[in-house]
């Protein structure tokens, strides 16, 4: 299968699923497939010669490079809503950087920010959970829809130490 046919079911399934939820008022499993779709093409990301747990990806660019990469999404479906969390973050795998895909209720990519292991030591909770809005705000922002991909350290509010 070519990259042209993926793209268009992974079109097809963000359309059903906007449209399943519409219809039922529930959410399709999706996001998280989704997610790793949209890391690895927008963020040119590697995946592994051989799978291992806890490891999505190997970053190829920028920041991310040669970094172990885990992948995780949230889709907003009311902005209002202030009680977001990322699933459950097990630090004992090998991991170097979360990416956190978020998505509009219509399943679209808006964003991907990434923290490095280091940073969500410090900030998780002793069950390893964090809320979207501190992770956004110990992350960088390394892709917008707009924008494409955002790493450029002359607009980022973080040093450079805490880069992905």
């Amino acid at each position: 299968m070519n990259t042209i046919a993926v793209d268009r079911l992974m079109d097809e399934t963000r359309r059903l699923a906007t449209l399943y939820r519409q219809t039922t008022g529930q959410t399709l499993p999706i996001s998280a497939e989704l997610a790793r779709f949209d890391a690895a093409k927008h963020l040119h990301l590697q995946t592994l010669a051989i799978p291992a747990k806890g490891i999505d990806f190997v970053g190829t660019l920028g920041p991310i490079q040669d970094k172990n990469i885990q992948v995780k999404s949230r889709v907003i479906f009311n902005e209002k809503n202030t009680r977001y969390r990322l699933g459950q973050l097990n630090m004992d795998l090998p991991w170097d950087v979360i990416i956190l895909v978020l998505y509009t209720e219509m399943y679209q990519p808006y964003a991907m920010h990434g923290a490095t292991k280091e940073v969500l030591l410090e900030n998780h909770t002793a069950r390893g959970l964090i809320s979207l809005s501190k992770f956004k705000a110990i992350s960088h922002l390394l892709w917008t829809e707009d924008s494409g991909i955002e790493w450029d350290e002359i607009w980022t509010n973080q040093p450079k130490s805490a880069y992905p």
